[in-house]
């Protein structure tokens, strides 16, 4: 959640998790191993998404699940009828890929969560993916989040399959295939034809 001005609400999300109270018989985190302070004071278990969420391959608390967008929405809406929502952060934690079909499933099911909310009546001002670019996130370079991929060693900067799709949504303000994954069944290749993590590749 973001901070309150002028009735306009910034709203951060990236995935979905399912949330049990840490002594509970559905738990997997018993609450002696929560480590002290906010994770203690919460008392829950957070540790899962749900089953059908398309899981990253680089970051172990991400998840796409898009239901969870909207019923994010729905949920500030209801409990906040007269904010304004800003969607000020959303994007797909991946790997070293120009030809990411996972991050472009993500922004595709997720900005079609905003115009769902927006025909149910939602106030959506805008939304913004994280991040342009490829960047130092928590300590690291190898969480890859932008729409054009950097090579940190020679600055060299490419858009990503992403990127193409977004700019295309953008020019013409309306949702579309753009023929980019017609239907959403898209996704990265996991086994078999492996892809190669240490360098980008269009496949």
């Amino acid at each position: 959640m973001g901070t309150l001005d002028d009735n306009v609400l910034g709203l951060n999300h990236y995935t979905t998790k399912l949330i049990t109270e840490c002594d509970s018989e559905r738990s997997l985190t018993p609450c002696a191993t929560l480590s002290k302070g906010w994770a203690a004071d919460l008392h829950v278990d957070s540790s899962e998404h749900p089953a059908d969420a398309r899981k990253s391959p680089k970051c172990v608390w991400h998840a796409g699940w898009p239901k969870g967008y909207g019923m994010l929405m729905d949920y500030v809406h209801k409990n906040y009828p007269e904010v304004k929502i800003l969607l000020t952060e959303s994007g797909w934690c991946g790997d070293k890929i120009i030809d990411d079909l996972d991050q472009l499933w993500y922004y595709k099911t997720y900005v079609a969560e905003v115009l769902a909310a927006l025909k149910r009546g939602i106030p959506v001002l805008g939304y913004t993916a994280w991040s342009v670019m490829d960047n130092y996130e928590w300590g690291s370079f190898n969480e890859r989040f932008g729409l054009w991929y950097v090579d940190f060693e020679t600055l060299e900067r490419v858009p990503k399959t992403a990127s193409f799709w977004f700019s295309k949504v953008v020019e013409n303000n309306c949702l579309d295939d753009y023929g980019f994954c017609p239907g959403n069944d898209c996704k990265n290749l996991r086994s078999g034809d492996e892809l190669d993590s240490d360098r980008p590749g269009l496949r």
